[in-house]
C-alpha cells in the first residue's frame, strides 16, 4: 500500500520585479537557487517566531508565578 502523505507543499507566490531580481541576485551570491534561498528565509522566519513565542510564554509563566508568590528565585534565600 502506497503512503500518500506529502512531504512538501507548493505555495505559489508573486513578487514584484524588483523583489524577484533581488532574490535571484542574493541567491546567486550565496550559490543557491532562488527557491532554495526563499525556503531558507521562510524557515529562518518561522524559527524566529517560534523562539519569540517560547520566550513570551516563559516570561508570562514567570509573571504568573510572581503574582502567585511562587518566584523560583525566592527559594534560594
Amino acid at each position: 500500500m502506497a503512503n500518500d502523505s506529502k512531504l512538501t507543499e507548493c505555495i505559489p507566490t508573486h513578487l514584484t520585479l524588483s523583489s524577484a531580481t533581488a532574490v535571484k541576485n542574493i541567491a546567486i551570491s550565496e550559490d543557491l537557487l532562488p527557491s532554495q534561498w526563499i525556503r531558507k528565509l521562510v524557515d529562518a522566519e518561522i524559527n524566529r517566531r517560534r523562539l519569540q513565542a517560547q520566550a513570551t510564554l516563559r516570561a508570562l509563566g514567570e509573571l504568573e508565578n510572581d503574582e502567585n508568590g511562587e518566584n523560583a528565585n525566592d527559594s534560594e534565600f
